[in-house]
């Protein structure tokens, strides 16, 4: 549940809600700027679509959707009605999942018999993903400069202007100056278009990263794992005549 409320927090970032709303108004990247305003006016009732749906199954199961928000996560378990209320009232989904898992390793404590600096681990390696999840909360929530971008635009455009005189006089050529124009002028078009794609890479464009792949591949690993110990707790049932 905890991966599936991360995958989905970073997924809905602020980012990835500029460009959804740019894809389906067909408007300007200079409509945005009221972005911020919107969102501090958002209604408690919307915080629900933030809520991830999820579904109990395996790993195989875990299927992409077709728009950016209906992706349904698979999960070993459901959470009760209750946490899953809570979790949808909730503003921090993702804090409130660790919250849950520390208080089941803090209640266990004293039912296990691994010696407590091999516990502490498990609450350091907690500590190290949730670093990370916030590192990658910041790349989809924070977006590019808007004044920074529009002085890009402007000086590729004046760029793109002086380019094939510069190329004319340098050159003195009419094959080779058309050509070096063309090459230098798409290829910083190109490295201007990359670094647009590379603003937001957690989406559902093909060049972006797919956090539902992520996830299934984190429930992969927890499938295997719990194999591993019935293997190792119940060898007879693995055992072939």
């Amino acid at each position: 549940i905890l991966s599936a409320m991360a995958a989905n927090e970073i997924h809905h970032g602020d980012v990835q809600e500029m460009e959804m709303r740019t894809k389906q108004h067909k408007v300007k990247r200079s409509a945005q700027v009221s972005r911020a305003r919107s969102m501090h006016h958002m209604q408690a009732l919307e915080f629900t679509r933030w809520t991830p749906r999820l579904q109990e199954g395996h790993s195989s199961s875990q299927v992409l959707g077709d728009s950016c928000f209906e992706t349904r996560y698979v999960v070993k378990q459901l959470p009760s009605p209750a946490e899953h209320g809570a979790i949808e009232v909730s503003s921090d989904p993702v804090h409130l999942s660790m919250t849950w898992i520390i208080k089941t390793l803090t209640m266990m404590q004293s039912v296990l018999r691994t010696p407590p600096p091999i516990q502490s681990r498990m609450y350091q390696e907690l500590s190290n993903g949730y670093v990370h999840f916030t590192n990658a909360k910041k790349i989809s929530d924070v977006p590019f400069p808007f004044n920074y971008a529009q002085l890009l635009a402007i000086m590729l455009t004046i760029f793109s202007a002086m380019l094939p005189i510069y190329i004319a006089a340098f050159t003195h050529s009419y094959i080779a100056g058309p050509l070096l124009t063309f090459i230098v002028f798409h290829s910083i078009t190109c490295i201007n278009a990359l670094a647009e794609i590379l603003e937001n890479p957690f989406g559902q464009d093909i060049d972006d990263i797919s956090l539902a792949d992520f996830h299934m591949r984190f429930l992969q690993v927890l499938e295997l794992t719990l194999a591993g110990l019935d293997v190792s707790l119940n060898p007879e049932e693995f055992l072939t005549s």
